[in-house]
């Protein structure tokens, strides 16, 4: 058996540069037994004779160009979930913690060492703050995790209902096996996150070198617009109920953004890299109410009964029904020309 490694340059033309052109590689072998003096069965030897029995086979190796990628995924979770086509709805008196969950995974057959994963959206943070991390398990082979926090921004709206972000400062955390902000920083003062997941030796990633690395944390929805104005939800009062930044009402886009490098050492450069974002939505809904009213009886009645009347009153506002208080209803009956109510028809 022998241990062969493939050439960086060809043999023969040493500037080109072995790839994908020279795919495929054959490699005949033959192999060769003889036995000096030795004759077929039954013939009588000669000297000098040699008996040789040969056989030959061929076998080839594909080589494959680089490819690298990487598959970015963001999920929000309030009271309901979003979805690839609707936001995360979380209702006006219900919870104001939400859940977001970043995720990443190589694809492609580079070998990577890091993975980082970043949630700058200036459209998520104008409206939410940090609050903590959810709980968080390693993709083996990956068994390490820097946590980067980017603070000092300020968010202003511009132009068309832009969002401008100026400053920003990344303070660094230190690589460890679990989820903390970088020392110093206060949840309050957090306008992004960065996670580095690396293994502990800086080596690449095998069995499998595709992990796919999760990290959650929650926010929480703020009271006022580090803009300026309340919160906007989809209640009527508000003027348009569109953050700056944002086409939708009331609804708040957050996306993720997914890096994977290959180098040869920590500090080096990247040999290889891929990037990959994903966004989904979170809106804030005013709790739906919508009013019926049904009055009873209807249709003809007999001449000297009493007409006894029953008025029902129903919220028919969908899932999540607020609860109505302070109820009026007001029933007008005809009058006369002295302004009195008929009681007798």
């Amino acid at each position: 058996m022998l241990d062969t490694r493939l050439r960086e340059f060809h043999r023969s033309a040493s500037l080109t540069r072995v790839d994908g052109s020279a795919s495929p590689v054959l490699n005949s072998a033959l192999g060769t037994v003889s036995d000096l003096g030795g004759t077929v069965a039954g013939a009588t030897p000669e000297p000098g004779d040699v008996l040789s029995v040969s056989d030959a086979d061929e076998a080839q190796v594909t080589i494959e160009a680089f490819d690298a990628g990487v598959v970015a995924t963001k999920s929000i979770s309030a009271d309901t979930d979003a979805t690839e086509s609707s936001p995360a709805v979380q209702y006006d008196g219900s919870s104001t913690t939400a859940t977001v969950t970043l995720q990443g995974r190589p694809t492609g057959n580079v070998r990577y060492t890091d993975m980082i994963i970043e949630d700058t959206s200036p459209t998520f943070w104008n409206a939410y703050v940090f609050t903590g991390f959810e709980s968080h398990a390693f993709a083996s082979p990956i068994n390490r995790v820097q946590v980067d926090a980017l603070v000092d921004v300020d968010y202003a709206e511009g132009s068309g209902n832009t969002i401008t972000s100026t400053g920003g400062t990344w303070v660094l955390g230190t690589t460890g096996t679990t989820l903390a902000l970088p020392a110093g920083v206060d949840p309050a003062d957090v306008r992004g996150l960065r996670f580095t997941y690396t293994r502990s030796d800086f080596s690449t990633w095998e069995r499998p070198s595709n992990p796919q690395q999760s990290v959650r944390f929650t926010v929480e929805r703020r009271d006022d617009l580090l803009t300026g104005g309340p919160v906007p939800s989809t209640l009527y009062i508000y003027d348009t109920g569109i953050a700056p930044g944002e086409t939708d009402r009331a609804t708040f886009t957050n996306e993720v953004d997914v890096t994977v490098n290959a180098r040869e050492a920590a500090d080096a450069p990247a040999v290889w890299t891929a990037n990959d974002s994903d966004a989904k939505q979170l809106r804030f809904e005013h709790l739906p109410a919508k009013v019926e009213i049904r009055k009873s009886p209807a249709g003809a009645v007999f001449l000297g009964d009493s007409i006894d009347f029953a008025i029902e009153v129903t919220n028919f506002g969908g899932d999540g029904d607020r609860v109505l208080s302070g109820l009026v209803v007001t029933d007008l009956l005809p009058v006369d020309e002295a302004g009195d109510p008929y009681l007798v028809f």
